[in-house]
């Protein structure tokens, strides 16, 4: 199995995730929201936001995989099939899933602070706010630099040897 073949793999798995994460969420909000006394029409409009926000968010995820493997990995196109995964490429790789991971989990708090902001500013408070930016920029660098952050974690592995 090439690098990008287990890349491919991970994101694809982290988008079914993703998508029974959704579920999970519309389910507690449908149970919560039924005792809170809340009309129909926002109960059905809030649970289907959480569907189909995780559903989309998990399908672009499962279409990009390929081409996120082939980012994360370097390869080319036609595709270097590595015939011994390395250390190295496994760590490329879990960094690059990592990252990916961390920016789908902050991405509905984000939206839903924004939203909840624009409707009733005083409610949102701006830790939440600052919380999910700063998980959007980390995961942003895990994708980003996962070269370095790879020679890193290495390097400290092998540290003391």
């Amino acid at each position: 199995m090439s690098s990008r073949d287990l890349m491919q793999v991970a994101l694809r798995v982290l988008a079914i995730f993703v998508i029974a994460a959704g579920f999970q969420q519309a389910a507690q909000l449908l149970n919560v929201a039924g005792f809170s006394g809340t009309s129909i029409d926002q109960i059905v409009m809030s649970g289907l936001a959480f569907l189909l926000g995780p559903l989309l968010i998990g399908g672009l995820i499962w279409m990009l995989a390929p081409w996120l493997a082939r980012l994360g990995t370097g390869d080319t196109l036609t595709g270097q099939q590595h015939k011994v995964l390395t250390s190295s490429e496994l760590a490329t790789t879990a960094f690059m899933v990592a990252g990916v991971l961390m920016i789908v989990m902050a991405l509905p708090g984000l939206i839903s602070h924004l939203w909840i902001m624009l409707d009733q500013p005083a409610r949102v408070a701006a830790g939440w706010l600052i919380g999910d930016l700063v998980r959007i920029l980390l995961g942003t660098g895990l994708v980003l630099g996962r070269q370095r952050i790879r020679e890193y974690a290495l390097r400290l592995g092998r540290a003391g040897t």
